[in-house]
Formats: structure tokens, C-alpha cells, sequence
């Protein structure tokens, strides 16, 4: 998948996938009642070892979303990483981290 050929937004709690070649725009996610605090993407090296495959069988391609819960900013932040197989495919989390503050931005490197 090219980053030319869509993009992703948020609006409330919901985040969305556009189509820039059709123009159609689709619903990818909805976290209900918690609050989209930080979304980003990132490319990963998706390195394998025999010690540490789980660990470092990464998205190539990773649609990043932070959450909280506006009445619990402080322990109730959760950090997803969506795997998207393909444009306007179905999405997956790939992992996600839980109790931590409200998110708003990250960084995100793998060792070399």
C-alpha cells in the first residue's frame, strides 16, 4: 500500500480510512465512549529472532491510536497499533499497551 493513496483522521472516537482515488471514506474503528487523543502511523523494520519472534514480528505498516477515558485522563490511556493489510481492507490490532496516562504523542524506534 502506498501513504499516497489514503489517509486517516479521527473525529470524536471514531477513526476513519479515505480513499483518495475513489473518494470513499470508511469507518475503520470506534472506541465508543473513550476520546482520540493522538493518531500517527509508522513504518516498521518487521525483524524476526529465534529469542524474540512475537516480540519483533511488527506491522510493517501501523496505524498508531491513542485513547483514554475523559473521566480517568491519568491511568486509563491505552496505545494501539492497527495492522492495515491493505487499502480499504478490514483492520486489525496488532497490540496494545493499557494504564497509561492520556496519550498524546509517541515515538516509536526498533533496535537495531
Amino acid at each position: 500500500m502506498s501513504s499516497m493513496d489514503t489517509f486517516f483522521y479521527s473525529v470524536g472516537s471514531k477513526i476513519y480510512q479515505y480513499d483518495m482515488d475513489t473518494k470513499q471514506v470508511k469507518m475503520v474503528k470506534d472506541y465508543g465512549s473513550r476520546k482520540v487523543s493522538m493518531l500517527k502511523t509508522n513504518r516498521t523494520m518487521s525483524r524476526i529472532t529465534a529469542t524474540n519472534e512475537a516480540r519483533y514480528t511488527s506491522p510493517r505498516y501501523a496505524v498508531i491510536v491513542g485513547t483514554y477515558d475523559e473521566a480517568f485522563p491519568d491511568d486509563s490511556g491505552t496505545l494501539d497499533f492497527l495492522r492495515i493489510p491493505g487499502l480499504m481492507s478490514p483492520i486489525s490490532t496488532y497490540y496494545s499497551f493499557d494504564g497509561l496516562g492520556k496519550v498524546i504523542d509517541i515515538t516509536y524506534s526498533e533496535t537495531q
